[in-house]
């Protein structure tokens, strides 16, 4: 080979190392564009972050225009599209509800994790399924710590493939279900990761409150999806359990999970604080995570 086309090569085999080794943000938002604002400012400050996409699922008006960080992804009004695949530009892909903000730290802390295990996923929010349709939402925060999974919904780093086993024909029915009820696409991503021989583990990443705030975003006097669709969880979830069975374990104790804060690693029952809860601005997660990011959703509940 000669030594010009060996330079050419060297230099085309950096260009995809570079482009395939950060991250890219998918960001799922109906009628919050306050918050989808916030969200866009905190990722573009990001270094890690390569580029940004926008489930756009609102009824009214047209997508913005797309630019060279930000694609705003017209999709089909069915809830399970917010995991459909496409020509992402990394192999790493953080996905997240619009209202619920993760800091570019715990970002990095958990893409550095997730670089170990590229088909494993680094989740923040872990849950305990119960085949009677029933959860205890923060069961998985305060010891013992029980928990068989995660929602990624509210924050995961996970390789790009896993959008399109969650598409493959195997799922069809249930993603039919989980969009007829507009809900439970977070409980279906959990039975993939399980059942998919191909996802190595989900392994939860403990965050200090400095790093997560979970905002009251809504607007126009439009109640909150988890509202409007709560009723449908439980009967959905049993359902999803009927389809496949019970694929997972329950783990419990410290040691399952990995702690962003030496402080909490190193303590007796640490608090999870991968926060799930609504808080308003004067509570200590939300200020905590406004003294610590320069973009900082001042909001009211």
């Amino acid at each position: 080979m000669s030594p010009s086309r060996r330079f050419l090569l060297l230099w085309l085999i950096a260009a995809l190392n570079v482009s395939l080794g950060q991250v890219s943000v998918v960001i799922s938002s109906f009628k919050q564009k306050r918050c989808l604002g916030w969200q866009i400012e905190l990722f573009l400050a990001c270094p890690i972050v390569t580029h940004i996409h926008v489930n756009w699922f609102e009824p009214n008006g047209p997508a913005p225009n797309n630019t060279s960080k930000i694609s705003y992804d017209v999709l089909p009004d069915r809830i399970s599209f917010r995991f459909f695949p496409r020509k992402f530009k990394t192999q790493a892909v953080f996905t997240t509800d619009v209202d619920v903000f993760t800091s570019c730290s715990a970002l990095k802390f958990a893409y550095e994790i997730w670089m170990r295990n590229k088909m494993g996923v680094i989740a923040f929010h872990p849950r305990n399924l119960r085949t009677n349709g029933t959860e205890i939402w923060d069961e998985g925060y305060y010891h013992p710590y029980r928990h068989n999974t995660a929602y990624v919904t509210k924050g995961a780093v996970m390789h790009r493939k896993l959008f399109k086993f969650f598409f493959s024909r195997e799922y069809e029915a249930a993603r039919n279900l989980v969009d007829k009820h507009v809900t439970g696409e977070d409980m279906l991503f959990s039975f993939m990761m399980e059942i998919d021989p191909r996802v190595h583990g989900v392994q939860i990443a403990c965050l200090e409150w400095k790093h997560a705030c979970h905002v009251d975003c809504i607007q126009n006097s439009v109640l909150p999806l988890g509202l409007r669709t709560h009723s449908f969880r439980v009967s959905v979830l049993r359902q999803l359990f009927e389809m496949f069975g019970n694929p997972f374990i329950e783990y419990s104790g410290k040691e399952q999970y990995v702690w962003a804060s030496d402080r909490d690693a190193e303590a007796a029952s640490p608090v999870c604080r991968s926060i799930n809860k609504v808080y308003g601005p004067n509570t200590p997660p939300c200020k905590e995570f406004c003294r610590n990011n320069p973009v900082c959703p001042e909001h009211s509940t």
